[in-house]
């Protein structure tokens, strides 16, 4: 991995481009965990300092036992496997050096996590074009809704045209009846006036004969 990034040949390598290597190679966030806690093994203080190849497998001498807690396909053979002789006794963190299967390890652990998140954000893509196409028949039918409001107000205001000139008929029709009632009760009136003249016009004519 380490020769992965120093693709110039120099022996050294910024420690972002160690991070940026890993995050392309697992798809996952600088801010995981294990991303997280080999940034701070690297890069302590945020400088971005230039990485040996040594100071990266001394940093890699850390990290791998803090990923064996979730990863069960890392082999950590102690110091004397590479440089020979005795070496102290082991101390409290077990210390020990990874050879490339432990690596290799690792990188397959995070490509397994990789698939796992793509086969997840295959789960969500289908569920946003099931919820596209959900909103689209919501959408069809809110504009459906909308278009029989309007014919409901539009019958609405018909129908109140239609009582408004119902209103108007029965006023009018009320004023008829009003003046036709006046005009009976003139009548009336007028009749009896008249049966009374006839009556004095024919006392006259009794008088004078």
């Amino acid at each position: 991995m380490y020769n992965r990034c120093d693709t110039s040949k120099t022996g050294e390598v910024s420690a972002s481009s160690i991070m940026r290597y890993l995050q392309t190679l697992t798809a996952q966030s600088a801010e995981e965990d294990r991303l997280v806690s080999l940034r701070q093994l690297l890069d302590p203080d945020l400088q971005d300092p230039h990485v040996s190849r040594e100071t990266f497998q001394s940093a890699m001498r850390s990290w791998i036992p803090q990923c064996r807690q979730d990863s069960s396909d890392i082999i950590c053979l102690p110091q004397s496997a590479y440089y020979g002789g005795p070496v102290d006794a082991p101390t409290e963190g077990h210390r020990c050096f990874c050879e490339r299967k432990d690596l290799s390890g690792i990188v397959a652990d995070l490509e397994q996590t990789r698939h796992q998140m793509s086969e997840q954000n295959s789960v969500l893509l289908r569920m946003l074009a099931q919820c596209e196409d959900e909103n689209l028949q919501l959408s069809l039918e809110i504009t459906e809704l909308q278009t029989k409001l309007s014919s409901v107000q539009r019958s609405a205001i018909n129908a109140r045209t239609v009582a408004e000139e119902l209103e108007e008929t029965r006023q009018t029709l009320k004023d008829v009846q009003e003046i036709a009632s006046h005009t009976q009760r003139s009548f009336t009136q007028l009749t009896n006036e008249t049966e009374r003249l006839r009556f004095h016009i024919r006392v006259l004519e009794d008088k004078v004969m």
